[in-house]
């Protein structure tokens, strides 16, 4: 893997022994603006829909999701396993869409 790294599980600060998805600043490099929440671009780098990615780092990840109702709610592990299995997960794909972008450039 790339010594470039842009995501990362951490403990969240508010919430002890629950862990967090959190952005590298290298991240920012590509990523510069948004109008809602920066979570959807985790579901857009597995091609999901905010919902669905949801869904699916519960279903397949084991993350407990806070705030239902909310537009945007939050997405917690008790693992720091769990929670690095999907950081590792969106680097490696988020490595493959900016070798793509670097390509046609």
């Amino acid at each position: 893997m790339s010594r470039n790294i842009y995501f990362e599980a951490n403990e969240n600060l508010y919430n002890k022994g629950k862990f967090t998805i959190d952005y590298k600043p290298s991240f920012y490099k590509y990523v510069y603006y948004t109008d809602g929440s920066y979570r959807v671009y985790e579901a857009r780098i597995f091609g999901l829909t905010f919902a669905s990615y949801l869904r699916m780092v519960r279903d397949i990840y084991g993350a407990e999701i806070v705030g239902r109702g909310h537009l945007y709610p939050m997405v917690y592990f008790n693992s720091k396993e769990k929670a690095e299995k999907l950081a590792k997960d969106l680097n490696k794909r988020f490595l493959i869409i900016i070798s793509n972008f670097l390509k046609q450039q």
